[in-house]
C-alpha cells in the first residue's frame, strides 16, 4: 500500500525568550500504530523519511514537542493554528510557559 502524500494540516511558531522565532509545518498522522494517548505531527521531512515525528497533540488538544511544552524546555511562546478550516484537532492553541519574563498564563 503507497503513503498517502504528506499535507500540512498546522502551522507551529515558537518564539524564545532571545527573540528567535522557529517555525514548522506538520500534518497530523491520525491513523498510527501504537499511539494511544496522542497524534504524532510529522514535518515533511520527516514524513517523507519515515522519523519519529517531534511534535505531538494529545487527546485533549495539549501539544508537545520530544514529550515538552516547548523545544527543549526553553521559556518561549507557541502558537498552533490550523491550516483546516473542517480540522477537528486542536484548530487554534496558544499558551505560554510561566517562567518567561513578561509573560502570564493566558
Amino acid at each position: 500500500m503507497a503513503k498517502s502524500p504528506w499535507n500540512p494540516s498546522h502551522r507551529i511558531r515558537v518564539r524564545f525568550q532571545s527573540g528567535k522565532t522557529q517555525e514548522w509545518l506538520v500534518m497530523m498522522v491520525l491513523n498510527t500504530s501504537g499511539a494511544t494517548e496522542f497524534w504524532p505531527a510529522a514535518t515533511k521531512e520527516e514524513w517523507e523519511s519515515r522519523l519519529v515525528p517531534k511534535w505531538a497533540c494529545d487527546f485533549s488538544g495539549r501539544w508537545t514537542w520530544r514529550g515538552l511544552s516547548t523545544p527543549n524546555g526553553s521559556p518561549a511562546e507557541v502558537t498552533i493554528e490550523s491550516m483546516n478550516e473542517s480540522s477537528r484537532i486542536a484548530s487554534s492553541t496558544q499558551f505560554i510557559r510561566l517562567d518567561m519574563p513578561g509573560s502570564s498564563a493566558t
